[in-house]
C-alpha cells in the first residue's frame, strides 16, 4: 500500500485494486453530514477539479490552479 501525504490532513492510499482519499472532518461538520453517511448519492453531487477563475482577494487568488473538490447540494459554476 502507498501512502502519500497531499497537505491540510488529506492521504491518498492506494493499492493494486483500489485508491482512497481521505480527510479528518470536524465534529461539526460531521453533524452536519451525519445523515447521508452511507447513503447513495445522486449523480453530479460532488465535483472536483483545477480552479480556472476566482474573485479578486488574495484568499481567492491563491487557489488558482490549485486541484479543489466539493461537496453539496448548492453549488454554483460558470465554467466548465
Amino acid at each position: 500500500m502507498a501512502n502519500t501525504s497531499m497537505g491540510t490532513g488529506l492521504q491518498h492510499r492506494s493499492t493494486a485494486d483500489n485508491s482512497a482519499v481521505t480527510a479528518h472532518i470536524s465534529p461539526p461538520a460531521m453533524k452536519a453530514i451525519a445523515a447521508g453517511l452511507e447513503q447513495s448519492l445522486r449523480l453530479g453531487n460532488d465535483g472536483a477539479g483545477a480552479v480556472v477563475q476566482a474573485g479578486a482577494s488574495p484568499a481567492t487568488q491563491a487557489l488558482m490552479w490549485q486541484t479543489v473538490a466539493i461537496v453539496g447540494g448548492a453549488m454554483y459554476s460558470q465554467s466548465r
